[in-house]
């Protein structure tokens, strides 16, 4: 079950630092996909930053993680997307449910559950 798992942990790596690639250095591609326009500059500054430091910071915190073979940096982004997945419930709970806030939600959920299970099993 080891190996298994650690490939799926190493494989949730993947997007999350191409995510926040794509967010850090091509903001206004993700302006449809993410539902978020940037109000110039300081709008811009905040995608790379907030979202594409958040997206990249736990993408290497899981290849850290199962490079040093220490499996509290997975709490960590389990931390991080269990933080991101309230703010989204909070939003679908006072801004309506939208298909678009909804399959990000689940995308945070699972990678926590993924997070809080290698923890636990590796």
């Amino acid at each position: 079950m080891k190996l298994p798992l650690k490939i799926v942990v190493g494989l949730l790596a993947i997007p999350l630092l191409v995510g926040g690639a794509k967010a850090m250095f091509d903001p206004t591609a993700l302006i449809d996909r993410i539902g978020v326009a940037p109000s110039g500059v300081v709008g811009l500054s905040t995608i790379r930053g907030a979202l594409g430091g958040l997206l990249m910071g736990s993408g290497a915190m899981i290849l850290t993680g199962l490079i040093r073979k220490n499996t509290e940096w997975f709490l960590a982004v389990a931390l991080l997307m269990t933080v991101a997945t309230i703010g989204r419930l909070v939003g679908l709970g006072l801004d309506g449910v939208d298909p678009g806030a909804v399959t990000p939600a689940v995308v945070e959920a699972v990678i926590v559950a993924v997070m809080a299970l290698a923890y636990m099993k590796l």
